[in-house]
């Protein structure tokens, strides 16, 4: 509710922050955000130790984006820390080619690179929408240093 109710707020402050002139909006927005993000985060772990959770996918928006990346690759680390046997999956916009390199690939399972493109969606196509996308095994991946298809 704080997030909604107190748009304004945020909206102030972010723009005050962007411009480099912090005020209490910007304190108060901060605060809301990383304590609702911290919440969040302790949701997530709280889910991952049960044994019905299989494990957790990175998918939306762009995990990967610069503003994304340190962040996702932290969170990773700490479950493949923490929960060793659960699978992280990625989906990503850009091509394994691209993002082999980043942070976070040698905490994930199963990255899945490719943007949907509408002319070559297949709807018999599993984990993907369109036939440009692959179903990466990063584990076997890494280990061989060519691109492994994860098999079902």
């Amino acid at each position: 509710p704080s997030l909604v109710i107190g748009f304004d707020i945020f909206s102030s402050g972010y723009k005050n922050l962007i411009h480099l002139m912090p005020n209490m909006d910007t304190l108060v927005s901060l605060g809301v955000i990383s304590s609702f993000l911290y919440s969040l985060f302790s949701l997530v772990m709280v889910f991952l130790e049960k044994d019905y959770v299989h494990g957790i996918t990175f998918s939306g928006g762009d995990p990967l984006h610069i503003n994304n990346a340190y962040d996702v690759a932290e969170l990773a680390k700490e479950i493949r820390e923490k929960y060793p046997n659960k699978s992280i999956w990625l989906y990503t916009g850009g091509t394994w080619e691209i993002v082999k390199n980043m942070r976070v690939v040698p905490y994930l399972d199963v990255l899945i690179d490719g943007e949907f493109e509408v002319d070559k969606k297949d709807v018999n196509l599993h984990w993907v929408g369109s036939s440009n996308q692959r179903v990466i095994d990063v584990q076997r991946t890494l280990e061989k240093g060519e691109v492994v298809w994860h098999e079902d």
